[in-house]
């Protein structure tokens, strides 16, 4: 029941069934491994929700360019062309550190260009112009 600080008495709903006690979103939900509708090629790793196939997103040019192997502490690491590797290592270590520097990304993947917000609240916000009024 809420009470609010008006001339009315109480507020309630026509129909209890109509009352949700609990909001259901994703952070409710875990992952049953057991389930049939459970997809083994699912990636957790990767910071998406919706993950292609992997015969879409499986870049075999690059596996047969580099010919990368795991290590044992699990990083990967090139057998061939490798001065070719640590360039595309270090390109996208600059895409990270550009995606860095804008203040309104709320999640950083070096593998996607940095998109300009055309939110002038957001650009504002980042700088701290707005900082005093928040």
């Amino acid at each position: 029941m809420i009470v609010p600080k008006w001339y009315y008495t109480k507020i309630v709903p026509k129909d209890e069934r109509l009352i949700n006690y609990e909001a259901p979103t994703r952070e409710f939900s875990e992952i049953d491994p057991n389930s049939e509708y459970f997809n083994s090629k699912f990636d957790v790793n990767i910071d998406e929700y919706y993950q292609p196939k992997e015969s879409l997103y499986k870049n075999k040019e690059y596996d047969n360019l580099f010919k990368v192997k795991k290590d044992k502490n699990g990083n990967e690491v090139a057998t061939r062309n490798i001065p070719l590797w640590n360039l595309y290592k270090e390109l996208l270590n600059g895409m990270e550190t550009s995606n860095d520097k804008l203040t309104f990304l709320t999640r950083n993947n070096p593998y996607k260009l940095p998109q300009m917000s055309g939110s002038m609240y957001q650009y504002a916000k980042g700088d701290g112009v707005i900082k005093g009024f928040l």
